[in-house]
């Protein structure tokens, strides 16, 4: 029986010789991982793991010209982990797990500040919710002094009539009712097309997993190191900007302008 070890050396064995559409899927299936644990990271508030995950997605921020996202994410990364000297009081805090808002006890569940932050908004919205109130502070600052209040006595009326009658579930959502069926039915539906089709792990040409019109090779390049470009791309943004300082951090970014799958049909002048 082979051990963990050697699963994961064949592995990145395997991804350093595929090309074409597999090299392509194997990349996505990277993205979409780093994806996963950043969410898990936030579900769990695991503090680590959501700066480790962070630091995966920076090289995709870069490699899709995603200028908000590739600026402020290296600076973010950086500050953060920069709490451990400059205020270990705070990363002991993170760390124990107060990045992000549990409501209940069904684990997996936790949502970010902002998530929280919105769902609280939602409650205190009445008819019209915030519209015609911004522009003026002192109503502005009636409205979150009266608003919670009002939320927290009709919610205590809710309770004692038991209006809502629907009781809080112990499993996440995702494992029951039409969330799992829906699962299975993809994985079926997934598992027919590929045995339609063919598996693409097993061909070297790059092209539209729809249509399957073989992209041209300058745009096969750009999808096949999208991530070796984004890490280049990342490094020299790190480099120039927080570490050398040639250039102003704030300073306007340049498109890479790497041409992908939605390129492929684009009229190139040559």
């Amino acid at each position: 029986m082979l051990s963990a070890n050697d699963i994961f050396g064949r592995r990145n064995e395997w991804k350093k010789q595929v090309k074409g559409i597999s090299r392509f899927l194997r990349n996505y299936i990277d993205q979409v991982k780093n994806l996963l644990m950043f969410i898990a990271a936030t579900r769990s508030c695991n503090w680590k793991l959501h700066l480790a995950s962070m630091e995966e997605l920076l090289p995709y921020f870069h490699a899709h010209d995603q200028y908000n996202y590739s600026q402020s994410g290296p600076l973010y990364v950086a500050d953060m982990m920069e709490l451990q000297i400059t205020d270990a009081e705070t990363w002991k805090l993170l760390d124990e797990g107060n990045l992000a808002i549990t409501k209940h006890k069904v684990p997996f569940t936790a949502i970010d500040l902002d998530h929280g932050i919105e769902q609280l908004h939602k409650k205190m919205k009445i008819k019209g919710g915030f519209i015609g109130i911004t522009g003026n502070e002192s109503m502005l600052q009636k409205y979150f002094i009266i608003a919670p209040t009002l939320c927290n006595i009709v919610q205590e009326f809710k309770d004692y009539a038991r209006i809502e009658t629907r009781q809080p579930s112990s499993l996440h959502r995702e494992l029951t009712g039409s969330n799992s069926s829906k699962l299975i039915s993809n994985a079926a539906n997934f598992v027919t097309i590929i045995t339609r089709q063919g598996n693409p792990f097993l061909k070297d040409d790059t092209f539209n997993l729809v249509t399957f019109v073989v992209v041209p090779e300058n745009v096969c390049s750009n999808i096949e190191e999208c991530d070796k470009l984004g890490r280049e791309a990342l490094e020299k943004f790190v480099s120039d900007r927080m570490i050398d300082k040639s250039i102003n951090f704030g300073d306007a970014q340049k498109k890479n302008k790497w041409s992908y799958f939605k390129d492929a049909g684009a009229t190139v002048q040559r």
